[in-house]
């Protein structure tokens, strides 16, 4: 599975964007989650850090285009976009 296929099987619950920017992303934070996110190389430390608690969500905007081939989400997918 590639990177950007793990990404589309997180559970998006939330996103924003605005001027072509993600603002943020957040997606469920369930333990098959947490384990794509460390696949992914996202720590375990910015997982908890990026958790909103009261949500059980995770915010990996900032981490979804760093750590994989990503460039684009289009509110239902990740893509690389040339």
């Amino acid at each position: 599975m590639t990177n950007i296929e793990i990404l589309n099987s997180l559970e998006v619950t939330e996103w924003s964007a605005s001027s072509g920017v993600l603002e943020y992303l957040y997606v469920l934070k369930t333990p098959e989650t947490v384990e794509k996110l460390l696949q992914l190389g996202m720590s375990q430390a910015d997982i908890d850090h990026n958790t909103d608690n009261e949500e059980n969500e995770v915010n990996i905007g900032n981490h979804a285009f760093v750590l994989t081939d990503a460039n684009w989400y289009d509110g239902e997918k990740f893509s690389k976009r040339d």
